[in-house]
């Protein structure tokens, strides 16, 4: 793992690539099941809820991790905002 794409959270390493993939991919999903819920003839409110809860938290995350990517040198965040977007 190149130590210039990771984040110490705790005593962990994790890659900002991977998590910013699971992350948006989260996010997609949560969108997703937030609006067939709302679809539904008797939407359950509080499950609709607890998803938007999630999906709050979640853009949160990557916010978090693209806060942290503007803080890397001009070079390493040049790569990887390049590849996020390919």
């Amino acid at each position: 793992m190149n130590d210039n794409r990771t984040l110490m959270i705790g005593t962990q390493r994790v890659n900002i690539d991977t998590m910013t993939t699971k992350v948006e991919r989260d996010i997609a999903f949560l969108k997703d099941r937030i609006g067939r819920l709302t679809q539904q003839r008797t939407p359950n409110q509080a499950t609709i809820q607890t998803y938007k809860t999630m999906l709050f938290s979640r853009k949160s995350v990557l916010a978090w991790l693209h806060e942290h990517l503007e803080k890397m040198p001009d070079t390493q965040q040049s790569s990887l905002l390049q590849q996020e977007h390919s």
